[in-house]
């Protein structure tokens, strides 16, 4: 018996070689991403005061379906508040002495398997690190890599007048992963680049517009942000004005020169020339709307800032004060800071002499450090100080003379939260600070990377890169 074929439907071969196509390219991407959700962690240990819960939740939830190689299990965000020009020496001081499990079993590289990412705002950097297996994983090495993911991770930090913190570090990770993420695609092949965007992202165009949306929502919540601040700080403050500059006038050692005295002037007539702005933002109200934030952003912005540095200000004049006044806890813990960056420069620079120079103003550290109560404290600190200074400046002349102290690479102020009682006295700077001008001088030279790529002291050799924005 003969049994003839069934007509089949016009597209049906059509419509099942999609299918086919569809279930073959899909799968196995499915497949992948639901196995690195299960195994790798998010972590958010450091905010820097930047991020708020919706964006840890943001980044929690948006990390683990991102295509990162297996090898990666553990992707760590941080956000550093303050941080070292060269922002490779924070990723490192962070691994060092926050977190070790960081660090590779020599300690002397990241831990296999990490991936972190980072946001420095004070002074402004990007930087990513990895441990090894994950560098070679992602082709961290690869020409314009490095580049082309600090660029990705600078376009939400530039657009718009406010940095979008959370979704710069979103951006730093995804093109981690994307090894076609390159600086010289970008220039060179903008539309090939487009199209393999396009091919792996097209069917989420809707979550495009969501993300775009979520951005708007983000800057208009970091305005509100900013405005809840400036209203509920800037009382406070101005009422505690005259006792902050009785104070300010009654530091008496050597190290509160003329400098220091301009620099609190300076900051104190800036919060002073924001009072008609503060009045004014305060007058339309709690229930001010988004769009009225929206409109006045330059003046909220002008007045957040101020009143964030006359904070800081505040704070380091408190600071300064107790020390002067015999508090042994800040005198103690201004010495170990100076010890650390001592023994930094010992292990730095290669003149013999130079070396010996700071071994001899090291032990007078330690030696002033087990006699937080003498008599002469501050005068003897403030030698310490001025011969420390004629040190790191015959360091720069003779091993960085590529870097000059002037308006890029700027001394802290006393409005910065980064400023250390002696900053600036006769133009001091701490060794660290003169290294990371000299790493980044010699990091946006080297080759065609603008990426710096090394630290400040050796003995760490873990890959990881970082530049401005």
């Amino acid at each position: 018996m003969i049994v003839s074929e069934l007509p089949q439907p016009r597209f049906a071969r059509p419509v099942a070689a999609f299918l086919t196509l569809f279930v073959t390219l899909l799968l196995p991407l499915a497949a992948a991403t639901a196995q690195t959700t299960t195994v790798r962690s998010v972590e958010v240990p450091l905010r820097g005061g930047q991020l708020t819960d919706d964006d840890v939740r943001l980044l929690e939830n948006e990390t683990p379906p991102l295509s990162l190689p297996a090898t990666v299990d553990r992707v760590v965000y941080l956000v550093f508040g303050s941080n070292e020009s060269n922002l490779n020496d924070s990723l490192r001081h962070y691994a060092e002495n926050e977190d070790r499990s960081l660090l590779s079993e020599a300690e002397d590289k990241f831990a296999p398997g990490a991936l972190i990412v980072a946001v420095g705002m004070d002074p402004r950097r990007v930087g990513v690190a990895c441990g090894d297996d994950v560098c070679n994983a992602i082709d961290f090495y690869g020409a314009g890599r490095m580049d082309g993911i600090l660029d990705e991770m600078r376009v939400p930090l530039r657009q718009s007048g406010d940095p979008n913190i959370a979704a710069a570090l979103l951006a730093g990770a995804r093109a981690s992963g994307d090894t076609t993420v390159v600086a010289e695609e970008k220039e060179d092949s903008g539309v090939s680049g487009w199209w393999i965007f396009g091919g792996i992202f097209g069917v989420a165009t809707v979550g495009t517009a969501g993300g775009l949306f979520w951005a708007l929502r983000n800057h208009r919540r970091r305005m509100r942000e900013h405005y809840n601040h400036v209203v509920d700080n800037y009382a406070r403050v101005a009422a505690q004005l005259d006792s902050i500059n009785v104070r300010a006038h009654s530091l008496s050692s050597p190290l509160a020169d003329d400098a220091l005295r301009r620099d609190w002037e300076d900051v104190r007539t800036r919060f002073l020339a924001i009072d008609t702005t503060v009045q004014r933002l305060s007058g339309i109200g709690d229930e001010v709307g988004d769009r009225e934030l929206a409109r006045r952003w330059r003046e909220i912005t002008e007045a957040y800032e101020t009143v964030r540095q006359m904070e800081n200000a505040e704070a380091n004049i408190d600071e300064f004060f107790r020390m002067e006044h015999g508090d042994g806890t800040v005198r103690r813990r201004h010495l170990t800071e100076m010890h650390e960056d001592l023994t930094e420069a010992r292990t730095t620079v290669s003149d013999d002499g130079l070396r010996e120079d700071l071994s001899e103003i090291d032990a007078r550290v330690l030696e002033l450090r087990d006699a937080p109560d003498a008599p002469d404290f501050m005068d003897a600190y403030a030698r310490i100080i001025t011969d420390y200074r004629i040190v790191i400046e015959a360091v720069r002349k003779r091993e960085f003379d590529d870097v000059e102290p002037d308006d890029g690479n700027p001394a802290p102020r006393i409005w910065d939260d980064s400023w250390r009682p002696g900053y600036g006295y006769y133009g001091f700077v701490p060794f660290v600070t003169v290294n990371s001008w000299h790493e980044s001088a010699t990091g946006s030279a080297a080759g065609s990377s603008g990426a710096t790529t090394g630290y400040s002291s050796g003995g760490f050799s873990g890959g990881a890169a970082s530049g401005g924005w």
